[in-house]
């Protein structure tokens, strides 16, 4: 991939309040100068999140693709906001994105950011899908958020086919080495 991209951090909801709290005690040099946290909407954003200098979206919905009583879904307006916001991160520019886990949304957020700076296509959708894997290897991508990532884009469904051929039968990738 020719493409220099955003220095991308997926983490759960623990590890993004310390990580928050330590910037915000080493100052600037330390600081998180993009955040994108996602939280249960019974939750909300952690303090830290609140408190936070840089830019910040945060964002509440509950970690589900297909309607369920008592469950809010990601919208179309939350990734088109995901994809807004990354519009303005420069190559290279630190961003944490974090979910509760750090498994489903936070990924899909860091997919949307990575496929919003390629030129849509088959092989960049599965470029896409590879960097996000690099940066964290137990990640299943929330496939309601990939879906609209994916029309937002113009991608043309390659997202939504790199992400069914790598994330398949629901479960998680993972490497047994990451253990």
């Amino acid at each position: 991939m020719a493409v220099e991209l955003p220095d991308i951090d997926i983490v759960n909801r623990k590890s993004a309040q310390m990580l928050l709290r330590r910037a915000a005690l080493h100052g600037p040099k330390k600081q998180v100068p993009h955040l994108i946290s996602i939280s249960d909407p019974e939750d909300g954003p952690p303090q830290e999140v609140l408190n936070h200098p840089g830019r910040t979206i945060a964002l509440m919905f509950h970690d589900q693709s297909s309607p369920r009583t008592g469950v809010v879904l990601p919208t179309r307006r939350d990734v088109y906001e995901i994809v807004k916001f990354a519009e303005v991160i420069k190559p290279g520019e630190y961003v944490m994105c974090h979910c509760n886990a750090g498994i489903s949304r936070s990924s899909a957020a860091a997919l949307t950011i990575i496929a919003s700076k390629l030129e849509p296509s088959a092989q960049s959708a599965m470029d896409a899908v590879t960097e996000v894997m690099r940066i964290k290897s137990i990640i299943h991508p929330n496939k309601l958020m990939v879906s609209f990532a994916d029309d937002i884009l113009g991608y043309d469904g390659n997202l939504m086919r790199a992400h069914a051929s790598t994330f398949q039968g629901g479960g998680l990738f993972w490497n047994p080495g990451d253990l």
